[in-house]
């Protein structure tokens, strides 16, 4: 995650703030959701997948 949020530091001042950051659960941890505090940008991650639907086919 800090490789991230560092390219997202290091973006012109002309693109704004970034107010939320959006991750797939595998970046889920506490020092992640800690670094992007810190960043004070909302880390937007789920904790778990969840399970897939099976597949109803038309008939």
């Amino acid at each position: 995650m800090k490789p991230a949020l560092d390219k997202i530091a290091a973006l012109p001042e002309a693109l704004g703030e970034a107010q939320n950051l959006l991750a797939d659960t595998g970046y889920f941890s506490e020092s992640n959701v800690n670094l992007c505090q810190k960043s004070e940008i909302k880390a937007l991650i789920p904790e778990k997948r969840e399970k897939k639907l099976p597949l109803k086919r038309a008939i």
